[in-house]
C-alpha cells in the first residue's frame, strides 16, 4: 500500500501517478489521480508534497478546492491582478479554495514527514491559466516591458555573478578593465551544444562538510567563444546613487550588444538589484509581506 492509499475514501483508487523530482531544489511532490465512479479523471488528486521548507509552486486558472488530509504548512496565493499575497495555515482539516482566476499558489511543506492534499477541479480547462508574460509582470512588478529602456536602467546585467559568453580578445579587454572573470568552458572551433557545470548557489552539509551544489547544463556556444563568469560588477560602469552608465558603450562586448532590453534575464536582473535595496529608488509594486 502507497503512503496515500490510506486516505482514500470508500469506492475510489489511484489510476495514475505523476512524480516530479528536482535535482535542484529539495521538494518533491507526486500527483496521484484520484478514480470512483462519476469522476471525471483527473478532476480530483492526491498531491502528496515532499521536502521540509521550499514551496511547491502551482499556477492556478479554475476553481480548485482543497482539503489537507495528513500534514502541516501553508498555502499562499498570489492574486496577478493586484501582486497581492494571502497566507493559509495549513494541517489536517484545513479546507481552502484557489479563486478561478489568474492564481499564482505555492505549498510550503512545514515537516519532514510527507503533506497530503485533497485537490479537487471541476472540468479543469488549461486554457484558464495564466500566461508566463502575467506572471513575469506581476511578480516582476517594475515597469511594464514595453516601458524598460535605458533611461530608467540600473544596469542590472551589468553586475556580479553573469555568465558571459566571450571571445579571446572580449575576455583580454574585460580584464584589462580590471574584472575577475571565472572561465567555464573553454572557446570552441565551431558553434555546437557543450556541456557546462553551473553552481546553483544552494549549499548542503555532507559528512559534516559545506558543499556546493553543482549542476550540469546544456547549451549552445558559438564559434570562436567561450562561456565565462563575471565575478564582479563590470569595472566599465560608472555608477551614482540612481542610476548607471557603460564607459565604453561602443566597445561593449558582442553579448552586451545582444541582449534585448525587457527580456525575461533583464526583468529578473531589475527584481534582484531591487531586493538587494542597491537603487530603493526604483520602486516595484510592493507585495504583501510573507
Amino acid at each position: 500500500m502507497s503512503s496515500v492509499e490510506a486516505f482514500l475514501l470508500e469506492g475510489e483508487h489511484i489510476g495514475e501517478s505523476f512524480a516530479n523530482t528536482s535535482d535542484i531544489t529539495s521538494v518533491d511532490y507526486t500527483a496521484h489521480v484520484i478514480q470512483r465512479p462519476g469522476l471525471k479523471s483527473g478532476d480530483e488528486v492526491l498531491l502528496e508534497i515532499r521536502g521540509f521548507g521550499e514551496p511547491c509552486i502551482l499556477m492556478g486558472g479554475n476553481s480548485i478546492e482543497l482539503e489537507v488530509v495528513s500534514g502541516f504548512g501553508k498555502l499562499a496565493m498570489i492574486d496577478l491582478t493586484v501582486a497581492n499575497i494571502t497566507d493559509i495555515p495549513l494541517a489536517p482539516g484545513t479546507k481552502a479554495v484557489v479563486p478561478p482566476k489568474n492564481t499564482l499558489y505555492w505549498y510550503e511543506n512545514g515537516t519532514d514527514d510527507p503533506l497530503i492534499v485533497r485537490d479537487r477541479c471541476d472540468d479543469f480547462d488549461s486554457s484558464n491559466e495564466p500566461t508566463l508574460e502575467k506572471v513575469v509582470n506581476a511578480l516582476h512588478g517594475g515597469p511594464p516591458i514595453a516601458q524598460v529602456s535605458c533611461g530608467n536602467c540600473v544596469s542590472a546585467c551589468c553586475r556580479g555573478k553573469t555568465e558571459m559568453e566571450l571571445t579571446r580578445r572580449e575576455v583580454r579587454f574585460m580584464k584589462e578593465g580590471g574584472n575577475k572573470l571565472t572561465k567555464l568552458h573553454d572557446p570552441v572551433d565551431s558553434t555546437g551544444k557543450v556541456r557546462v557545470q553551473v553552481d546553483t548557489g544552494r549549499r548542503i552539509m555532507q559528512n559534516g562538510v559545506l558543499c556546493k551544489v553543482v549542476v550540469e547544463q546544456s547549451m549552445i556556444l558559438t564559434k570562436g567563444h567561450g562561456l565565462y563568469r563575471l565575478e564582479n560588477d563590470c569595472t566599465y560602469l560608472e555608477t551614482d546613487k540612481n542610476s548607471a552608465a557603460c564607459t565604453v558603450y561602443d566597445k561593449r562586448p558582442g553579448i552586451c550588444r545582444d541582449f534585448k532590453v525587457g527580456e525575461q534575464g533583464c526583468l529578473r536582473g531589475r527584481e534582484v538589484i531591487h531586493a538587494s535595496n542597491r537603487f530603493p529608488e526604483w520602486q516595484p509594486v510592493e507585495l504583501t509581506t510573507r
